[in-house]
């Protein structure tokens, strides 16, 4: 079971496919970052990437959140598909890729409007747009990082042990990361932020995750 996976997935056509649309999303993005996606993919230059100039308007709904949010999908999708869950829904690689897809879609889009009707409903839209605009842009930031990181497992000559384990590592230190980068620019540094903080990243970002395992089994 811990033998070498000469992986051969890439000779499947719709894994060149993904692979292929994910390059163009990245592209897409590239052009519509307003000359800022050098910044996205550098840990020193990341707070430049979220530098707007005084009077400019946050938007979410822009072309680059619009194909960095479905080049999310596929770099996840495409990664539980061939190395964590390969057989979930279907025997087949692809419908299980296009079920995992859709869960995924479907979680991140109802947590969204969750988030946003209950910060409609308590008054606070605005500190709701304020962690948007990070948290987004950090997670955009996480997958572009992972497409390369796909790259590297689908060619490589990794064992699943290790491609387990190195994603595991890999995702809790860009997730850790970015829950402290998320933290020192939308809180105030006290006790109080830090609690509420804490009940954020369990009740939007943690439990969604675990609904994602339950829907799994």
């Amino acid at each position: 079971m811990n033998e070498i996976l000469h992986v051969n997935y890439f000779y499947e056509d719709w894994l060149k496919i993904l692979l292929i649309v994910s390059t163009f999303l990245i592209l897409g993005m590239i052009l519509n970052s307003q000359n800022k996606f050098q910044y996205i993919i550098r840990f020193w230059n990341l707070h430049r990437y979220f530098y707007y100039k005084k009077g400019h308007s946050i938007r979410f709904f822009n072309y680059f959140n619009f194909f960095g949010f479905f080049h999310r999908v596929i770099i996840y999708s495409t990664f539980l598909s061939l190395f964590i869950l390969p057989m979930s829904f279907s025997d087949s690689k692809f419908l299980n890729f296009l079920s995992i897809a859709l869960t995924l879609i479907l979680i991140i889009v109802s947590k969204f409007l969750t988030e946003k009707i209950l910060a409609l409903f308590f008054g606070y839209k605005k500190k709701f747009d304020q962690v948007n605009l990070y948290r987004i842009g950090l997670k955009n930031f996480i997958s572009i990082h992972f497409f390369f990181y796909l790259i590297i497992m689908i060619f490589g000559a990794l064992n699943l042990e290790t491609i387990i384990i190195s994603s595991v590592f890999l995702f809790l230190f860009y997730y850790v990361f970015s829950s402290f980068y998320l933290f020192k620019k939308v809180s105030n540094g006290s006790l109080k932020s830090l609690v509420y903080f804490i009940l954020y990243i369990c009740t939007f970002e943690i439990t969604p995750v675990l609904l994602f395992i339950l829907l799994m089994l």
